[in-house]
């Protein structure tokens, strides 16, 4: 981790210990989990353009498991230093600087403007622009003529079919003397985006836990390769050895203890029943699971040993 992201993770986790939240760092695809009220699953970088699909992926797919916010905070992109007040987005994720964040913990009102191909578009409250269009006898047509733009335009948005640029919105709250703009509001991510498994294993677990009727993903970059719930969150190490199941073992107990989930390896070979109180399943054993209860009989049986 080099210096200007350490001290940027630093300053998220003092920023979320201020507002009394519990953190957990980790340096991977994620560098922080938080929770109190709610849950972060937070990623610090300097430079947002270094954010890859393979790696937002991941985030989404554990705060989507986690029901936990997905958040990337950043400084700037390749060209500039991103705006204070500015709610960016890469690759389905939330996008803010670390002072925006501050304001966002604070439960300040944060006016929900996004940045969009190059335009700044905001949420507004239409119910409110029609009735106060309507209140003021103007019609679509002579109101978009007064702030210049068309029926047409305006009609799309007060059907919320598209978000407005910031300069109509100020224009039409200068006009209808009203504040339209609607806070920003924290939304879990949805998985949009299925990560492939990296090993034939990985595969074979997770097509044997759909049948198991267990909701699961691949993830990668993490030490864990598989995220699944059906009763409860689970995250389970994947690997055709044990050998690093050892080095993994403490942040995944960590993990597993900060989120309240249950940890899990699955192996093709072990001359262990778990590691540091983590069950070792075999592959062959998962694939001999008649239903889910004898999965979690098999877990509960290495537990106990």
């Amino acid at each position: 981790m080099n210096v200007l992201k350490e001290e940027l993770v630093d300053q998220i986790t003092d920023t979320l210990d201020q507002y009394g939240f519990e953190t957990l760092q980790y340096e991977g695809c994620f560098d922080i989990l938080a929770k109190k009220n709610k849950s972060f699953v937070i990623k610090a970088l300097t430079n947002i353009d270094s954010l890859s699909g393979e790696t937002a992926a991941n985030i989404k797919t554990i705060s989507h498991f986690l029901s936990a916010y997905a958040l990337t905070v950043c400084l700037r992109n390749n060209h500039n230093d991103l705006s204070q007040n500015i709610i960016y987005s890469r690759f389905g994720i939330p996008t803010i600087r670390p002072e925006l964040f501050e304001k966002l913990l604070s439960s300040e009102h944060i006016p929900s403007i996004s940045a969009l191909k190059g335009k700044h578009t905001v949420s507004i409250n239409t119910e409110l622009l029609r009735q106060e269009r309507l209140k003021n006898r103007l019609s679509l047509e002579s109101l978009g003529k007064i702030i210049g733009t068309s029926k047409k335009s305006l009609y799309e948005i007060e059907k919320k079919r598209v978000n407005p640029i910031l300069e109509t919105v100020e224009k039409l709250e200068k006009i209808l003397g009203v504040s339209l703009i609607l806070p920003y509001k924290l939304e879990t991510p949805k998985i949009d985006h299925q990560i492939k498994p990296k090993t034939e294993l990985q595969k074979k677990i997770s097509l044997k836990f759909d049948e198991l009727e267990i909701n699961n993903s691949c993830l990668t970059s993490t030490p864990f390769q598989i995220i699944g719930k059906r009763t409860e969150t689970m995250i389970i190490g994947v690997s055709d050895n044990e050998k690093g199941f050892i080095d993994k073992s403490e942040i995944m107990i960590s993990i597993a203890s900060f989120t309240k989930t249950e940890s899990l390896f699955i192996t093709k070979k072990s001359e262990n029943e778990n590691i540091n109180g983590i069950p070792i399943l075999l592959d062959s054993e998962i694939l001999d699971a008649g239903d889910f209860n004898d999965f979690k009989r098999m877990i509960q049986e290495k537990k106990n040993i």
